[in-house]
């Protein structure tokens, strides 16, 4: 189901009620982010994460999720932040980067055995509080690659293509508006130097 979300404010309550109702029944949702369209779930649902690993047809267990976090103190739950990490997220907090960080005792089963995690704290508003109103951290990939017969890059950042295309996988398409083809930059922070993986549409803040 295609919703309706209106980028100049807060969610409604009646809309984030909806979304978190679907997040707490393991269903998938395709949400804007500051960055392009996400398929997400909740983070700490082992069976939406089964789901989102079968759209992307990629091995659960062996795929890189990237934690979505309402803020630093958050991702401190799932992830080990020395004093130089925190400092550098702490400046380029919210905004498109993902930072690859020591994992914590706290993710569920299906991240166990893994040394590193990707945490992210996006800077849009519907994310944010959707996290907030929910209560528990949200994990996605951006969209699948489109089938081959179609070639209409639209169908990656129109929200109305996307609920065609995609709307019978998910429990919700949220309308954000148009959306972007770019990725956020990703920072492995692992060890030193930090190492920029992949550049993003904003410039890190060293």
């Amino acid at each position: 189901m295609l919703l309706k979300y209106y980028t100049n404010g807060t969610p409604s309550p009646v809309l984030l009620k909806q979304l978190s109702q679907s997040l707490q029944a393991d269903k998938l949702l395709i949400i804007p982010t500051d960055t392009a369209y996400s398929i997400c779930c909740n983070a700490l649902s082992i069976s939406a994460l089964g789901q989102l690993a079968e759209i992307k047809g990629v091995n659960p267990e062996q795929s890189h999720f990237t934690i979505m976090c309402q803020d630093l103190s958050q991702a401190s739950e799932y992830a080990k932040l020395d004093n130089e990490a925190f400092r550098m997220m702490k400046q380029n907090t919210p905004g498109p980067f993902t930072f690859i960080l020591p994992t914590s005792s706290a993710l569920p089963r299906i991240y166990k055995g893994r040394k590193e995690v990707g945490i992210r704290i996006p800077r849009h508003e519907l994310v944010l509080s959707l996290i907030r109103y929910s209560g528990a951290p949200l994990t996605g990939f951006s969209l699948p690659e489109l089938p081959q017969q179609l070639e209409d890059i639209a169908y990656d950042f129109n929200p109305e293509l996307i609920n065609e295309l995609w709307g019978d996988k998910v429990e919700h398409v949220v309308d954000g508006g148009i959306g972007s083809l770019q990725e956020s930059a990703i920072i492995d922070c692992t060890s030193e130097p930090y190492t920029i993986v992949r550049e993003g549409p904003e410039q890190l803040q060293l």
